[in-house]
């Protein structure tokens, strides 16, 4: 959904009877407002797996306050700069959240799952929760919470029995 005014984005729920979702080059789950007004939520419950190749589920506003994005599947993998965004880039309004909720999370190749601020507003959290275990690989994959002006970057959480992080991923 977008919107360039000063109304709200429309909010994203997929869930009831998903079995998985696929989202591979450059496909993407997006809610925007380019213009005051606020972005949109994006729900997502898959009942095996969600898959980001090079694809992407974002919530991005200009000015109004971000949107939240919430994933929860047995199985979510991202790889090939597949991502999971949430930005704000101006304003003084906050981020939207970022809550991935899963049994295992794969990111390699570029894969993220991130908030960021470039403006005023502090950027949103971003918290994982993967009940069996969290492998991240790769250079740019990772766990981020990024600020590039006067707004605070958002606080990251990771709770899993089993972390990885190698070949140059990062949180």
């Amino acid at each position: 959904t977008a919107s360039s005014g000063s109304g709200k984005a429309g909010d994203i729920v997929v869930k009831d009877g998903l079995i998985s979702l696929s989202l591979k080059a450059d496909a993407a789950v997006t809610s925007s407002n380019t213009g005051d007004g606020d972005a949109g939520k994006i729900t997502i419950h898959a009942g095996e797996s969600v898959m980001l190749e090079a694809g992407a589920v974002t919530t991005e506003a200009a000015q109004g306050r971000g949107g939240s994005i919430r994933i929860a599947a047995p199985t979510l993998a991202a790889s090939r700069e597949g991502r999971i965004s949430a930005s704000i880039s101006g304003g003084e309004e906050t981020g939207g959240d970022v809550e991935v909720d899963v049994g295992r999370l794969d990111l390699s190749e570029g894969g993220r799952v991130e908030s960021s601020t470039r403006g005023r507003g502090a950027g949103g959290e971003v918290s994982v929760r993967a009940s069996d275990a969290a492998v991240l690989s790769g250079d740019g994959t990772g766990l981020y919470s990024t600020a590039s002006s006067s707004g605070a970057a958002g606080r990251i959480s990771a709770e899993t029995p089993l972390l990885t992080v190698t070949d140059g991923a990062r949180i």
